[in-house]
C-alpha cells in the first residue's frame, strides 16, 4: 500500500482478502481513516494484521477483534486483511481434491474448474495458484471474497466427497444433491468438528446412511 496516500484525510477502502504484506505504520495514526475507526482500532480498523483474522477482515466494532490464528496456521495466513487463517492456496487444493475425485472431467458444468485439469498437485506440489479466483468458478459463491456456498447438483459428480471440503472456513451452504456420491464416515465427523456447514443437501445420492455425525 502506498505510503502517498497518508496525505488524505479521510479515507474508507476495502483491502481485505488480498496479498498485502505490509500497512505503512503511519495509516496508524490517521485517525479520520475508516469513518473514525482507525482512532479506536489503529491499523486494525484497515486489515487485520498478518498472522491473525475476523471475518470481515478488519476491526469495525469492540465484539470483532482481530483473532490470532489457532497454532500452527499462522504462518499460512502471511497477509494483512484475513477473513480465515486458510491460505488461498490451501482453499485451491481442497477444491482441486473435490474435483479430482468426482470425476471432474466429466462434470456437466465445470466453467472455472477445468483449471484443474491443467495441474496434478501429485506432481507439482510448488503450482502456481496467483491469479485462480474460485469465487467465479460454477456453483460457486462468496461473500467477503470467501467461499460461503458450493451448489453442484444434478452436475455428475461421481465419487467420494473428500472430508477436506469442510475444512474451507466460511462454508455454509453445501448442495449435491442428484449426484453419484457419497461421504465417509470420517467426511461426516469434519462436518460435525467444523461446524460451519448449515445447509447440507444430498438427497438422490449414493449415500445409504448418516452415522458418524457429530452435532
Amino acid at each position: 500500500i502506498p505510503l502517498e496516500l497518508q496525505r488524505f484525510t479521510s479515507v474508507q477502502f476495502n483491502i481485505v482478502d488480498n496479498y498485502i504484506t505490509h500497512l505503512p505504520q503511519q495509516f496508524c495514526l490517521l485517525k479520520t481513516w475508516m469513518a473514525g475507526s482507525v482512532q479506536r482500532y489503529g491499523c486494525n480498523a484497515i486489515a487485520c494484521p498478518n498472522g491473525t483474522f475476523n471475518n470481515v477482515g478488519r476491526q469495525e466494532h469492540d465484539e470483532s477483534p482481530c483473532q490470532p490464528c489457532p497454532q500452527g496456521l499462522a504462518d499460512d495466513s502471511p497477509y494483512f486483511g484475513a477473513t480465515s487463517c486458510l491460505e488461498h492456496s490451501s482453499v485451491l487444493e481442497i477444491l482441486w481434491e473435490l474435483y479430482t475425485k468426482t470425476s471432474g472431467t466429466k462434470w456437466n458444468r465445470k466453467e472455472g474448474w477445468d483449471i484443474f485439469d491443467q495441474v496434478n498437485l501429485l506432481d507439482d506440489s510448488d503450482a502456481d495458484w496467483s491469479g485462480i479466483e474460485p469465487c467465479d468458478f460454477y456453483g460457486i459463491d462468496c461473500m467477503f471474497n470467501t467461499i460461503d456456498t458450493i451448489d453442484l447438483h444434478h452436475n455428475n459428480l461421481k465419487g467420494t466427497i473428500p472430508k477436506r471440503l469442510f475444512e474451507l472456513p466460511h462454508l455454509t451452504r453445501l448442495d449435491l444433491s442428484r449426484n453419484a456420491v457419497t461421504m465417509t464416515l470420517q467426511g461426516f465427523q469434519t462436518l460435525g468438528e467444523k461446524g460451519g456447514v448449515t445447509e447440507l443437501n444430498i438427497a438422490n445420492t449414493l449415500q445409504q446412511e448418516l452415522d458418524g455425525i457429530v452435532l
